[in-house]
């Protein structure tokens, strides 16, 4: 229907072009409430934000530009006078049916990943179920003889499992619930049977250490053992070099991420983000340009990812400081990491940076 888009009075344009300047309000208009008294010449309604228009007005002026006098011996009706005559024209503030979107288009296209703004759209078409795409199964296999549970007490050569419930969290911020955590010594026939149960049960395996070149980094080969086919191993990166990807022919994919907190969560930033957001068919990549607030020179000749606070009007990029991938705190209160690229060894104050949110 026609619909006010704002408290005021509707009346018809042709009054307007005719010079009537007073008009007989005749009726209130609510939101949700029919219509049925076709005005004539000269008069008018009240009518309330929301309130569908009658189609015998095509106009509506705003209460605010209105002057409204009582008519002599009569209890309802106003004699309403119109303080403006600028800019007049049919149809002002009137959301006219089917002007939102015509009948028949496409709307909301696949691929559109399910926002507030997406499910507030969905209601008004009175799409209460829709068919989407099936979120993954999910298993995060963190392996290592040094990794106990959070609530564990901890030996002196131990640490906590942080990697596990990081990488749930990222999941989650993708919608992904359906998540198993299992925990694996450093032990090959432990975590041949832990790996082949989760390609088998799995659409998504990540993967926690056992990654790199140590005596028991035992993952790589135990993948290529159970079939699961390596697309690539080791990337010029720093934080995350030792990440394994592979696939296996029928479903399953393995993300293998290297253990050091601050390396498990730039190569989930940088792969297994992106992976999900193009199965999704979305394009959110949370790629974003600022100029350096300060030097940074770095000694290799890898592309280095590095934690970072964005702040200042406009905003540049402050370097968080931290002792390494294996820091704990590297990642706390940053919000995001900046991309310093094989070939610029120094990165002057200024210098504009690609930055990946967190």
């Amino acid at each position: 229907f026609n619909r006010a888009s704002m408290d005021g009075y509707a009346l018809r344009f042709e009054d307007i072009e005719a010079g009537i300047k007073e008009y007989v309000c005749v009726q209130t208009i609510l939101a949700g409430q029919a219509c049925n008294y076709e005005i004539k010449s000269g008069e008018c309604y009240k009518i309330m934000t929301g309130a569908s228009v009658p189609l015998s007005v095509d106009m509506v002026i705003r209460v605010e530009d209105s002057m409204v006098s009582q008519l002599a011996g009569q209890s309802v009706s106003q004699l309403v006078e119109f303080t403006t005559s600028e800019n007049l024209k049919k149809y002002q503030n009137i959301a006219r049916r089917g002007e939102d979107t015509a009948a028949n288009t496409l709307v909301i296209p696949k691929g559109t990943h399910i926002t507030p703004q997406v499910i507030g759209a969905l209601a008004s078409f009175g799409k209460g179920k829709i068919l989407s795409e099936k979120l993954p199964r999910v298993t995060i296999i963190s392996t290592g003889d040094e990794i106990v549970g959070v609530n564990d007490a901890v030996l002196p050569v131990q640490i906590r499992n942080s990697n596990q419930h990081v990488l749930q969290a990222m999941l989650q911020k993708h919608q992904i619930k359906n998540i198993k955590l299992v925990r694996v010594k450093d032990n090959k026939k432990l975590l041949r049977t832990g790996l082949e149960k989760a390609v088998k049960n799995s659409d998504l395996l990540l993967i926690s250490g056992g990654v790199s070149a140590g005596d028991a980094d035992f993952v790589p080969q135990i993948l290529n053992d159970i079939g699961v086919e390596k697309i690539f191993h080791k990337t010029k990166i720093r934080p995350g070099k030792p990440m394994w990807f592979g696939k296996k022919p029928d479903g399953c994919t393995v993300f293998a991420l290297p253990g050091n907190p601050l390396s498990c969560q730039t190569t989930f930033k940088l792969f297994v983000e992106p992976y999900l957001t193009k199965c999704f068919g979305t394009n959110t990549t949370g790629i974003y340009q600022f100029p350096m607030a300060e030097q940074r020179i770095k000694k290799t000749d890898l592309d280095e990812f590095f934690p970072v606070m964005l702040q200042g009007v406009p905003t540049q990029v402050h370097i968080k400081k931290f002792n390494g991938s294996g820091d704990i705190t590297a990642g706390l209160f940053s919000e995001a990491m900046a991309w310093q690229t094989a070939d610029k060894q120094i990165l002057e104050k200024g210098d504009v940076v690609q930055v990946f949110l967190f």
